[in-house]
């Protein structure tokens, strides 16, 4: 789960990963981003959307 702020890049990301996936990457409960983890989370999701494989399966 993500527990930072929200930008228009990251509303914008997080709308390219339902489309791709059929959920936001914030629903993952395995995963916990706090809020100073704002650039990691919008890296991650960009991987995500670039190697086409949703986060759990390479965040670690």
């Amino acid at each position: 789960m993500y527990h930072g702020k929200t930008t228009p890049e990251l509303e914008q990301l997080s709308e390219e990963y339902y489309k791709m996936f059929g959920h936001f990457p914030s629903g993952h409960e395995e995963l916990e981003y706090g809020k100073n983890d704002y650039k990691a989370y919008v890296k991650d999701i960009k991987k995500a959307l670039k190697i086409k494989k949703e986060l759990p399966d390479f965040v670690e």
